[in-house]
């Protein structure tokens, strides 16, 4: 079953490499360019040679390699920065955290949930929040990354990832709390107003109904 598995995927990266090469030699047409074709065909053989001999370097250079394509090809595309800059950290994020799953390994497991975590905090940059809230989003999601090592990794570890966590969690969620409570104090002004009308509105309504 490993092996027919195997030989499919090695025949669909012959396929697109084949369609790659035929659509630039007919149709003049760049489906993938030479370097980024090389990158994806030497990375999907690696990751394959980690899916049959599971060889963590396999895993990691492939990773890369892949990694490094998609930079490349996208790095005059329309994809925004932050989203090729939160690759560099969820890549690696991932690769270490299947390592840890292989190996149990709080090697592989901290750096791992603080990549991700990174990674994340990242691509949050992209929603049209505050600074004061993108900085809370930050703390929150490190809060998790550390606390997410603790309870993955605790017959490991002790308590401190826990704690930490906590720590930075809290810290966030007081920020966010500071940042809405400014928010809704720019609206205050208009609040008092609105209430003295609905609280006007409803002594009329009282008074008819008598």
């Amino acid at each position: 079953m490993k092996d027919n598995r195997n030989r499919s995927l090695i025949g669909v990266i012959l396929v697109l490499v084949g369609i790659s090469l035929l659509s630039n030699r007919i149709l003049g047409v760049k489906f993938l360019p030479l370097p980024e074709m090389m990158c994806f065909f030497a990375g999907g053989a690696l990751l394959l040679l980690y899916h049959t001999k599971r060889k963590a370097w396999a895993l990691a250079s492939g990773s890369l390699l892949i990694l490094f394509g998609v930079l490349r090809f996208f790095s005059n595309g329309p994809l925004h920065p932050n989203i090729l800059g939160s690759f560099l950290f969820l890549t690696p994020g991932m690769v270490f955290m299947i390592l840890y799953r292989q190996t149990k390994s709080l090697g592989f497991l901290i750096p791992a949930s603080i990549l991700l975590g990174f990674g994340g905090f990242i691509l949050s940059t992209l929603l049209p929040l505050s600074p004061s809230i993108q900085g809370s989003l930050f703390f929150l999601l490190m809060g998790l990354s550390f606390m997410s090592i603790h309870f993955l990794g605790k017959n490991l570890i002790g308590r401190w990832p826990l704690f930490l966590g906590l720590l930075l969690f809290g810290l966030g969620g007081f920020i966010l709390l500071i940042s809405t409570l400014r928010v809704a104090m720019k609206f205050f002004p208009f609040l008092i107003p609105m209430v003295l009308v609905g609280l006007g509105i409803w002594m009329l309504k009282q008074n008819k109904n008598k």
